[in-house]
């Protein structure tokens, strides 16, 4: 396992994290924040 793959692993783990945490509060807004993440990111 290289440093690169740890980090892209905790990274993807926080982005679960994340948005369930938000899916708990609001469904909508989880769905919203994968969409923004996903704009981001490319």
């Amino acid at each position: 396992m290289t440093v690169e793959t740890v980090k892209q692993e905790a990274f993807t783990k926080e982005m679960i994290d994340n948005f369930f945490r938000l899916s708990r509060s609001s469904y909508a807004e989880g769905l919203g924040c994968i969409v923004c993440l996903r704009a981001t990111s490319t």
